[in-house]
């Protein structure tokens, strides 16, 4: 009998599938030295929503999850970087989330990254 063969990768790269647990936020946001609203403003989502998935009341979709990733490989000067930038662009900490003209696709939350690899 021959061995099977793996089937071929029609684009050359296989994709990951992300998993989420509610104490992996909590604990990605505390090291990074987080509050909510801040975390919520660098996913694209509320505070509400950070404390809902933390307390797991409810789960981030596939493209936050994605965005959740990102932010798990940032550094604390990195998150710095990107609150002080926020921060210029008129985001406060008692504010909604900044602005996406659909913070909801992928594509927007990839925008916010472009410079990560998600």
């Amino acid at each position: 009998m021959l061995p099977k063969k793996a089937a071929p990768i029609a684009d050359g790269e296989s994709e990951t599938k992300l998993r989420f647990k509610p104490q992996g936020v909590r604990a990605q946001r505390t090291r990074l030295g987080l509050s909510a609203p801040e975390m919520g403003a660098l996913v694209g989502v509320s505070a509400q929503t950070i404390y809902n998935w933390e307390t797991g009341t409810s789960r981030p979709r596939a493209e936050q999850l994605a965005v959740i990733a990102a932010v798990r490989k940032m550094g604390k000067r990195e998150v710095k970087a990107r609150l002080d930038q926020l921060r210029a662009e008129g985001w406060t900490s008692t504010a909604a989330p900044p602005p996406y003209e659909n913070r909801h696709t992928l594509g927007a939350l990839k925008d916010l990254f472009a410079d990560r690899t998600i």
